[in-house]
């Protein structure tokens, strides 16, 4: 006998004003955010406006967990799953049951420095349907931990690891020897990520393994600027990343070259760079606003980023994971627009997804050109990490 349609009214979220059929933690809130609630227990999030106080509906995590979180004690429910049997439920079972064997194969791996508890990848597999989003998000978050440690500790005047540890921590305007040493913490963490996320990629010999990563690198560095610059500096489209803490703007310019120790033409190099920061921050920033992704798509976006290996010179092996890990991380991003966010029609939005992915080759390219052109002026040199990488 065909189940019967649900009769339930839509009505409006309490927290980010979409909509919602089904009760959940015992009020109308919907699932997205109750998924996104049950993930960001015990996190910081720091308010984009810094008043503690964004509307309803916009995407500030901090006030969003917050209003949950008073409206999830006002209730007294602790409860951050649905409280209904619904249709929505009985399809995430569904989709769960078919994606099993593959979430085992994912999280049954050896436990490694980058993965102090693992356990919490598989604990959430019967919750939702998308381990490796959530296992890669993970391992992303360690690699940025690992990143700012490795930066301020390296500087001459790091501040008290106290602050670092609290992320209560400056940002320094970028110089040619800050940005080179950024550069190579930032390759060994995508080799540790690498290893800690993919196990295929543990097998892989060192020159399949740098060969992947090095093409990674190239096209994951301004998508990852990008994406940290509108969360830091929401209101401020005339400043950008070149580093995890490390600032990169029309100032920060005029003083880039003055501890490079190559001899070269500063002065047209300098020229070169202001030139390119007008051309390009606020249009990328821009274009990343315009997408808007969020931190889900932006961890799929990433996978599918590590494993473009079409046109690299590697073995059947890695293109065989390339291949299955872009199809799975693919299938999680169907879940997730179906299950979390109760998307019927999201083509359109997985497509600027998928698109952007191009987006980011297109500038791989030309910043590998811009590379290439201060090379010629002597001031970019074979100790230039990105710089060399153009040279593989």
């Amino acid at each position: 006998m065909p189940r019967p349609k649900s009769k339930r009214t839509e009505r409006a979220c309490l927290v980010c004003g979409g909509i919602t059929k089904v009760l959940h933690m015992g009020m109308d809130v919907c699932r997205a955010c109750t998924v996104f609630y049950r993930r960001s227990k015990g996190k910081n999030f720091i308010c984009r406006s810094n008043t503690s106080k964004c509307p309803v509906g916009e995407e500030c995590r901090k006030c969003r967990f917050d209003r949950l979180d008073r409206l999830a004690k006002k209730s007294g429910s602790n409860n951050d799953e649905s409280d209904d049997s619904s249709d929505d439920n009985v399809t995430t079972k569904a989709n769960l049951a078919e994606n099993q064997p593959i979430s085992d194969r994912l999280t049954e791996e050896p436990r490694s420095s980058l993965s102090p508890d693992s356990s919490s990848v598989q604990n959430s597999k019967p919750r939702h349907g998308t381990p490796l989003i959530n296992k890669l998000s993970e391992k992303y978050k360690v690699m940025c931990d690992t990143r700012l440690a490795c930066e301020l500790s390296s500087r001459v005047d790091p501040p008290h690891p106290m602050r670092v540890y609290d992320r209560n921590h400056p940002l320094y305007p970028a110089t040619y020897d800050s940005y080179n040493r950024a550069n190579r913490i930032f390759l060994t963490t995508i080799l540790q990520f690498g290893v800690a996320a993919f196990p295929e990629f543990a097998t892989f010999n060192d020159r399949e393994k740098w060969t992947v990563v090095t093409n990674f690198f190239t096209r994951f560095r301004t998508f990852d600027a990008g994406y940290r610059a509108d969360k830091t500096f929401p209101d401020d489209m005339e400043k950008g990343f070149i580093g995890y803490t490390l600032v990169f703007s029309e100032e920060a310019i005029n003083h880039f070259y003055d501890d490079c120790p190559n001899v070269g033409d500063r002065e047209e190099a300098t020229r070169i760079h202001r030139d390119r920061f007008k051309t390009n921050l606020r249009p990328n920033r821009e274009a990343m606003r315009r997408i808007g992704h969020r931190h889900e798509e932006f961890i799929a976006s990433l996978a599918m980023m590590f494993w473009s290996t079409e046109g690299l010179d590697v073995s059947p092996d890695v293109t065989r994971a390339s291949e299955l890990y872009k199809e799975i991380i693919l299938r999680e991003l169907h879940i997730y627009y179906r299950e979390d966010l109760q998307l019927e029609d999201y083509a359109y939005r997985l497509g600027e997804v998928l698109m952007f992915l191009q987006t980011c080759e297109q500038r791989a390219g030309d910043m590998d050109k811009h590379y290439e052109l201060l090379g010629l002026l002597n001031v970019f040199s074979d100790d230039t990490v990105a710089y060399r990488l153009t040279n593989v």
